[in-house]
């Protein structure tokens, strides 16, 4: 059964923080550049030095994957609920890895598949400049796929489907004996 939880963190007291006793604690104040305020309980290091114990925003999820190793994945959840949410998940999967029912390559594929487009398109351009490609040919290319994918409005891989890539070359070649003929495998 895994865990959630949130990670304690120290660093170094900000430049312009103020320091005030609030409870029986010190607290240190201070402001982000994008001036929102920052609290956190000021602690001595072990250097001597004084420091601020800050506590993280987002939960992290501890549980064991399918290969039965304890892993620390970020949730990306401010709530408690939605984070626990997120470990059910995990932990199913890895029930599913351990069960037989899916392999490790089926339940990493699953996670690439709700990554945002753009990262896949990105790394599918700095493949292309890897082996050597024409840069003027890899800007074509990334064009084209981006305006399909705008076109079609595919945000992410598990939103793609051959429905909409038809329709979408269909309005250039509205003629049926005129279309390409596309093979689908899958």
């Amino acid at each position: 059964m895994g865990m959630i939880l949130r990670k304690q963190y120290t660093m170094p007291i900000p430049p312009g923080a103020k320091i005030t006793e609030r409870g029986g604690q010190r607290v240190a104040y201070w402001r982000l550049r994008n001036r929102q305020l920052r609290s956190g309980e000021v602690i001595d290091g072990r250097d001597g030095k004084l420091r601020v114990r800050g506590r993280s925003r987002f939960y992290m999820a501890r549980y064991r994957d399918g290969s039965g190793e304890i892993v620390e994945v970020a949730t990306g959840c401010k709530d408690e609920v939605a984070a626990r949410a997120v470990l059910t998940q995990l932990e199913r999967r890895a029930e599913l890895i351990r069960a037989g029912v899916i392999t490790v390559a089926e339940g990493d594929a699953a996670d690439y598949a709700g990554v945002p487009l753009s990262r896949h398109l990105d790394a599918y351009e700095l493949h292309l400049h890897a082996k050597g490609g024409d840069p003027r040919r890899i800007a074509m290319l990334r064009r084209r796929l981006e305006r399909l994918a705008r076109d079609c409005r595919f945000s992410k891989l598990n939103k793609m489907s051959a429905g909409p890539i038809e329709q979408w070359l269909g309005s250039f070649f509205p003629s049926a004996s005129t279309a390409p003929v596309l093979r689908w495998s899958g």
